[in-house]
């Protein structure tokens, strides 16, 4: 009796798509593709995918870099800030932020966020929690993230400039 031909379900998919869903996509690896652009316009369609591999790319990120997630993680995936009641089209739909350790509170209407950081053009540095202990307040770290996580790791803020920069060279728009 002839085997069954196991297909696969996963729509075939650009390798530069799938270097952006695990933000290895930058204008250092690889020059700027009109099928990611496309993506950036189309957030349903980005987060179809996301939903698609997340489940093949999250983990291996996640054990090599624990205490951190990917920027479409936050995207689509991180906690939400609570609905305000002000009618406002996005309210209950951002990523909350992550706390802010030193400066200028974050303005709550900033739509464009990356890994719980507004971006936003600000001439004064502001110091936020790092990704572990915002991982940890929100009881997101997993069993091997917390074993392999030391004390040091949840103490030392992280500066918004420098998490803007590690942005510009992920994300090169």
């Amino acid at each position: 009796m002839p085997q069954k031909k196991i297909v696969d379900k996963k729509p075939h998919t650009d390798k530069d798509i799938l270097s952006f869903l695990r933000d290895e996509y930058s204008d250092k690896t690889a020059p700027f593709n009109f099928s990611v652009f496309m993506l950036l316009n189309k957030p349903e369609k980005l987060q179809k995918l996301w939903d698609t591999y997340k489940a093949e790319i999250l983990p291996s990120f996640i054990e090599r870099f624990p205490g951190k997630r990917l920027s479409l993680w936050y995207s689509f995936d991180a906690p939400r800030q609570q609905d305000m009641g002000t009618g406002a089209i996005y309210e209950g739909t951002l990523p909350v932020y992550r706390r802010i350790i030193q400066g200028n509170d974050f303005p709550t209407f900033c739509v464009w966020r990356y890994k719980g950081v507004p971006v936003l053009h600000s001439d004064k540095d502001i110091l936020v929690e790092n990704e572990c202990s915002f991982l940890r307040r929100y009881n997101l770290l997993t069993i091997e993230e917390e074993k392999k996580l030391r004390p040091e790791d949840f103490e030392k803020p992280e500066s918004f400039f420098a998490i803007l920069d590690e942005r510009k060279t992920i994300r090169p728009y």
